[in-house]
């Protein structure tokens, strides 16, 4: 029998009465998903104290439960609804009488109708929604799959990596939630327009993908390798490949069965775990963005950025500048001298320091204590963000060398620790309102979010790494640095530096010190040997090759200008060759080439080798010595003046242990004799845990 409109309202009231109570529990359910706190309870209580919350529970879920059956009695009588219309009933029980042929007809007639009423019952009959519940389960199941994908993860992912990625949630925020909420919509309205069995496979397949997403995200994605560029073995993980893919394979299993033997049953508790899907996912989400970092700031504030500005100047009077490129390993500048003798002829006036060692591993470590001139020291309890962050707050080496007269810009990725403190030391570091290209910024982070939701044997069609979400994320604007972004993108320096060359300007009151921090030999290979972008993986030391020769194009701007004899230059590495591991197994040594301020002549003599035990330790020293301030500040001394005798040098690795590649603890060494020879690496036994 056809159901009137006024039924189907009345229908959609109760439905609308049923979902506001999953929502109320999906709340309560989801607060058991809180941030855990740290605090001393006194151990006679706590029996008591789990007691009590267990009741409070159980009276909790006893009133939902009755408060739930009283409001549907209510209105099932307000709106006229018979709870038991269209259901088979049995006939009323009866005594059976007359002769022996009657009751053996009468029975025979009921055991007829019993067999009808149960092979109608068995039947497989697709349930048919009206085309408004429908939508309202389409709906749910939509939204839990667009709301995982579209909105929560990809805002997750962006307010978890605030020290790499160069754009905000704000920035995205937007963009992600309408997205989310169109996509919803239109998927909800044409999977409505289905019928019968139709639906209910589309309906199961939508809501079992969100769910498992979620699922996978939460639980099965314990030792996904880190997104820094560096191409993964996926063979590797084979086994949790199969592992999950066989939860998934469950999932989806599970779901086709349900849906085809018991659709009315499996429709109800699909949607209601959808709806407590997103309730939990949104709790979380909203503890994520709020919650400050080390840093002060949270994920939604508008914080300061490192721009581009002031890239293609230097100062007409004096320069102290920088190039730190990633993971250039003393051994890799070997190999690529002998893959290109000459790649090194344009230093003139540098002295190669062969026997160099670095401070700390990885980038984010080395690159604090390169610009604080600070280091663990003994008395220190253990490493955190929140050292890193005191370290770029309290007065360090920045301070030393702006105290000089010396304007200071720092066009690194790996420094947002402390990016509030750092705006107050560095001219180039300030809010910019970031501007994102839409499309390729929606693609590309849906396909972050891909890559954490998948199961394991997709994962690689969805690998990407942090830089090319900034490139892909972020607008250029070739011809105005200003509005950019600092990128680590070889390939685009280069082709503004080709472009707009350098210009020299009135900066600072003695002159200017600069920090810029490129890609170096640092995975995935980019470029080639003439700094321009190649198709598909490139060569490690080709792209070494490449590196270099954007440093050789600086450095002829600088002799085009007359600025290069006085101009003190450092090129380096903010650490060797590394891996994530518990324990290093060979030496790591960041490739170190400097040049003094000096007379013309020295500035045009030959690049010269040097053996003499240096290395980032004598950093400090040697640029505040070029900056007029006191080497000795910071230990260590100015590189040029290393004797060669013996010296002790120390260096702190990091353990990276577990499925998660878990930053664990600070082990130091000491380095006696040649810094690539392994044999002259000893563990100190001094260790930082790692907080």
């Amino acid at each position: 029998m056809a159901v009137d409109a006024k039924q189907r309202r009345a229908y959609a009231s109760v439905k609308a009465a049923d979902c506001f109570v999953v929502l109320s529990i999906a709340v309560v359910l989801a607060a058991g998903f809180a941030r855990p706190a740290y605090a001393y309870v006194d151990p006679s209580v706590m029996t008591y104290t789990i007691q009590a919350l267990a009741g409070v529970a159980v009276a909790l879920s006893a009133v939902i439960g009755v408060a739930w059956r009283r409001l549907r009695k209510f209105l099932f009588k307000a709106l006229r609804i018979d709870p038991n219309a269209g259901k088979e009933a049995d006939a009323s029980v009866h005594r059976i009488e007359g002769d022996d042929a009657e009751r053996a007809r009468l029975r025979a007639e009921a055991d007829e109708r019993a067999r009808r009423l149960e092979r109608s019952l068995d039947a497989e009959k697709p349930v048919e929604f009206c085309r408004s519940a429908r939508f309202l389960f389409a709906l749910a199941a939509s939204a839990m799959l667009f709301f995982t994908v579209v909105v929560a993860g990809p805002l997750e992912i962006v307010a978890a990596s605030p020290e790499s990625l160069m754009f905000s949630v704000d920035d995205v925020a937007g963009l992600l939630v309408a997205a989310g909420v169109a996509a919803t919509i239109v998927s909800a309205a044409a999977m409505s327009c289905l019928k019968g069995r139709a639906f209910g496979f589309v309906f199961a397949a939508t809501a079992v993908l969100g769910i498992a997403a979620y699922v996978q995200a939460t639980f099965m994605n314990a030792s996904l390798p880190p997104a820094d560029g560096s191409q993964v073995d996926w063979e590797a993980y084979l086994s949790v490949t199969l592992l999950t893919g066989a939860v998934w394979v469950a999932l989806f299993a599970s779901a086709a069965v349900l849906s085809w033997k018991k659709p009315l049953a499996f429709t109800g508790s699909a949607a209601a775990l959808c709806l407590v899907g997103i309730v939990a996912q949104g709790i979380s989400l909203g503890l994520v963005l709020l919650t400050p970092g080390d840093d002060g700031y949270t994920p939604l504030d508008d914080k300061p950025t490192v721009t581009m500005e002031g890239i293609s100047e230097v100062s007409s009077r004096d320069n102290v500048i920088v190039f730190v490129l990633d993971t250039f390993d003393t051994e890799y500048l070997r190999r690529a001298v002998e893959t290109d003798p000459t790649c090194l002829d344009a230093f003139t006036g540098f002295t190669w320091f062969e026997n160099s060692t670095g401070s700390m591993i990885p980038t984010r470590y080395a690159m604090s204590t390169l610009l604080t001139g600070r280091s663990l020291a003994a008395d220190d309890a253990s490493y955190s963000t929140r050292k890193i962050a005191d370290w770029y707050t309290q007065p360090n080496l920045l301070d030393d060398i702006a105290a000089q007269g010396y304007a200071v810009d720092l066009y690194a990725t790996d420094i947002y620790d402390a990016i509030g403190a750092l705006e107050a030391k560095a001219d180039n570091i300030k809010p910019l309102a970031c501007e994102i290209d839409r499309p390729a910024a929606l693609a590309m982070l849906v396909k972050c979010a891909l890559y954490r939701d998948l199961p394991w044997a997709l994962k690689p069609l969805c690998w990407f790494y942090t830089d090319e979400v900034n490139n892909e994320v972020l607008v250029e604007h070739p011809d105005d640095p200003s509005r950019s972004v600092w990128k680590m993108d070889d390939a685009g320096y280069y082709d503004l530096l080709s472009r707009q060359g350098l210009t020299a300007v009135e900066k600072g009151e003695a002159g200017s010190f600069r920090v810029i921090h490129m890609a170096g030999t640092h995975a995935p290979y980019t470029i080639g040997r003439d700094g321009l972008r190649v198709e598909g993986e490139g060569d490690m030391i080709e792209q070494g090759l490449g590196a270099l020769h954007i440093v050789e194009a600086y450095l002829d701007e600088l002799k085009r200008l007359g600025l290069y004899d006085s101009a003190t230059i450092v090129v380096t590495a903010d650490h060797g060759d590394w891996y994530l591991a518990d324990e290093i197994s060979g030496p790591t040594n960041p490739m170190l080439i400097a040049k003094p301020a000096s007379s013309g002549d020295a500035s045009r003599a030959p690049l010269k080798v040097s053996q003499v035990p240096t290395g980032h330790l004598d950093f400090a020293a040697t640029v505040l010595d070029a900056v007029g301030g006191d080497p000795s500040t910071y230990g260590g001394m100015n590189m040029f003046d290393v004797p060669d005798e013996p010296r002790t040098r120390y260096f702190c690795s990091t353990s990276v242990v577990g499925p998660d590649n878990e930053y664990t603890r600070i082990k130091e060494w000491s380095i006696d004799g040649e810094a690539t020879d392994w044999s002259a690496w000893h563990a100190t036994g001094a260790e930082w845990p790692i907080e």
